[in-house]
């Protein structure tokens, strides 16, 4: 599986190809991040795009995302057992 280095070129290459088909305006995007698959208990660190981040950090992308983008629904954004990382 190759592990994609910027978490957002998957969103913007879906919002292109909208914008390209000028429907842009009328969809929504959802995502399910499956946080506990690049979540390290042992560091209690999430990795993704090639670099460990704090449950702070991956909020701050997750909330720059939904700024950026029209989202609809982020399912799993943490950890399926870091109940306090979903109190954010």
């Amino acid at each position: 599986m190759h592990e994609i280095k910027d978490v957002q070129k998957p969103l913007e290459i879906l919002m292109d190809v909208a914008e390209h088909a000028d429907l842009a305006d009328r969809i929504r995007l959802s995502i399910d991040m499956a946080a506990s698959s690049f979540f390290d208990v042992t560091r209690n660190l999430y990795t993704y795009g090639g670099i460990a981040h704090t449950a702070a950090e991956l909020e701050a992308t997750i909330r720059e995302i939904a700024k950026k983008f029209p989202m609809l629904y982020i399912e799993d954004p943490f950890s399926e057992g870091k109940f306090d990382d979903f109190t954010r």
